[in-house]
């Protein structure tokens, strides 16, 4: 009778630098929030800017129905179905469209506090 240690080790002989690398779980989990946070900043925008960003109905619906949920537990579900949603899609074109709105706001409010700045002026004498 042999003993555990009079046994061949098994060896992998498969090499597995030459096969493609699959994304990890955590890779995985990493992008599906990136996705649930972009869709959390698309349930932000006004009705007329989601307009500009092109998406699809069902996820649209999803974003409107979000609006309406006022329980905690049921917006974050609903936050993580549209995660999911937006992982059918193309991200880019969404990310470009907010981040167009992003500057044009940055640029809104600059031009505000310039004029602000001179209202005071005007009213100082």
């Amino acid at each position: 009778m042999r003993s555990p240690n009079d046994m061949p080790e098994d060896k992998d002989d498969t090499d597995h630098s030459e096969s493609p690398e699959r994304p990890s779980r955590s890779q995985k989990k990493r992008e599906a929030l990136a996705m649930q946070d972009l869709g959390e900043e698309l349930t932000q925008l006004p009705e007329t800017y989601l307009s500009q960003c092109e998406l699809p109905e069902n996820l649209l619906e999803a974003i409107r129905m979000l609006r309406k949920i006022t329980s905690h537990a049921a917006r974050r579900r609903q936050l993580q179905f549209i995660g999911r949603l937006m992982c059918d899609i193309d991200p880019e074109p969404i990310r470009q469209v907010l981040t167009h709105l992003k500057k044009n706001k940055h640029l809104a409010d600059a031009w505000f506090k310039e004029c602000e700045k001179w209202r005071d002026r005007l009213l100082d004498g």
